[in-house]
């Protein structure tokens, strides 16, 4: 019998949501828009508040929820948290239907947020940074990976220079030690080389990467064109629990680099 498992919790005391083991933080406006009117008045009441929710992979669920009640001994009134029998099976279901739906609404609008903001930051900056040779260099090193592959449908030499190309592309930013980000030079890929660079007057004996002039670095236009890449691959690695944290007004800084690295300790920080 396969193990059960939690597939769905619901912790509305803390506001967050985790499906399949992936937690989201969920902000207040959001949930009082969305999730508070799913739960209000059958679920959790001014008197009678929901705390969490377990939906297991069989079907089965656990409910916990807080009672204000009168202790007739000391004659106070307190919250007194009890497991909760009440709702059927059906009723269960559709809300945790439900409650998947806005999960999901939820993640979608806040990556978008996120990408958005990230892609404001990025846009902006007119010089490339360390972290963005990275991040250019493993898209480009990505891009390349089929080359790599037994059955690539490439000849043996044309093989060898995509393997020396992705050689290069690993010596960044190593090989350039000392210099700033915007004077590393980046090589021409092997097909680049056979369809334009041999072709000009003067390079036809040239071989692969064995002359300077088969290296260049990306302009401010080629860094934006990757920013976008850049912004969807640090939201799709971070969830964030509050964006607005990290891109609130910050000190000003003496490079474009510095200001860089505080963004991005703020996103590893905000990491859910």
């Amino acid at each position: 019998m396969a193990d059960v498992r939690i597939t769905l919790q619901l912790n509305a005391l803390e506001r967050f949501i985790i499906k399949d083991g992936n937690s989201q933080f969920i902000d207040e406006d959001w949930w009082n828009e969305n999730i508070q009117p799913v739960l209000y008045p059958f679920w959790s009441s001014d008197k009678d508040r929901l705390i969490t929710v377990n939906y297991f992979s069989d079907g089965s669920h656990d409910i916990e929820k807080k009672k204000y009640v009168y202790d007739r001994s000391t004659g106070e009134r307190k919250w007194r948290t009890y497991s909760w029998r009440e709702p059927t099976q059906q009723e269960v279901d559709q809300l945790i239907e439900q409650l998947t739906e806005q999960y999901f609404s939820y993640v979608d609008s806040s990556q978008e947020t996120i990408q958005e903001k990230l892609y404001n930051e990025y846009g902006r900056w007119n010089k490339v940074s360390w972290e963005g040779v990275r991040m250019i260099r493993n898209f480009l090193l990505d891009d390349s990976d089929w080359t790599q592959v037994a059955d690539a449908a490439i000849d043996d030499e044309t093989k060898a220079m995509w393997t020396l190309y992705r050689s290069k592309l690993r010596d960044l930013p190593s090989a350039h030690v000392g210099q700033d980000a915007d004077e590393v030079m980046f090589p021409i890929n092997p097909t680049y080389f056979k369809t334009t660079f041999v072709l000009r007057e003067g390079n036809q004996d040239k071989e692969y990467l064995m002359t300077e002039d088969q290296f260049g670095n990306f302009t401010a236009t080629t860094y934006s064109e990757y920013a976008k890449r850049i912004v969807m691959t640090i939201a799709s690695n971070y969830k964030i629990k509050n964006p607005d944290l990290i891109f609130a007004p910050y000190p000003e800084f003496e490079t474009e680099q510095d200001e860089l690295d505080y963004v991005l300790a703020k996103i590893q920080a905000n990491n859910v």
